[in-house]
């Protein structure tokens, strides 16, 4: 969920700047004043607007609904956050989580500057068997540790930022072993701090 917003925040921090622009060419004083507090709306209510709605209070729903009546896009956003809730949050099992992922890809959002939800899309695609083990394996917990320590482990051993080769694996493991077991630290072994004591 944690990657899903930040994908998604820069494009709600940006959707001002549009509503700014056109402002400052707005000739008609009413028009430019309701853009400029649209804007400023946007910036000031930024986080309300990846608020579960189960937590947002009653000011913060009014300010949120007056948000999404000005700029079509934000109720985008919202629905697709929603969407992104239904996946993680309702599914009781894979396959309602994998129909969840379905509709989702189905959704409206922002046509000119689509791009942070494709990734969005693709990123869940990409991890979804790890994201959803909480719903296959009844040990472990929706975002536990063993939940993203597996992602982390797929990632190293299988995409580019992970071990270059078999043997780069095998060094890593003997280091960490050193390390937890042997009591050996980045600057000095314990044989070396033997000697000098």
């Amino acid at each position: 969920m944690q990657n899903a917003w930040r994908k998604l925040w820069k494009w709600a921090v940006k959707r001002r700047r549009p509503h700014k622009a056109r402002s400052e060419q707005a000739s008609t004083p009413w028009y430019k004043k309701k853009l400029v507090a649209l804007a400023k709306s946007l910036w000031d209510n930024r986080y309300v607007l990846f608020k579960a709605e189960e937590r947002l209070s009653e000011e913060e729903k009014q300010q949120l609904s007056r948000i999404v009546e000005a700029d079509q896009q934000v109720g985008h956003l919202r629905s697709f956050l929603g969407g992104v809730w239904r996946v993680f949050e309702d599914s009781t099992d894979e396959q309602q989580a994998r129909a969840a992922l379905a509709a989702l890809k189905q959704m409206p959002v922002d046509r000119i500057n689509s791009k942070p939800f494709e990734q969005l899309i693709r990123f869940l695609e990409e991890n979804f068997q790890w994201m959803t083990a909480y719903l296959r394996h009844p040990g472990v917990k929706r975002n536990s540790l063993a939940e993203s320590g597996m992602r982390v482990l797929h990632r190293l051993e299988i995409e580019h930022d992970g071990f270059r080769t078999p043997q780069g694996r095998e060094n890593c493991l003997r280091i960490y072993q050193a390390v937890k077991y042997l009591g050996w630290t980045v600057h000095r072994s314990p044989t070396q701090l033997a000697t000098t004591t």
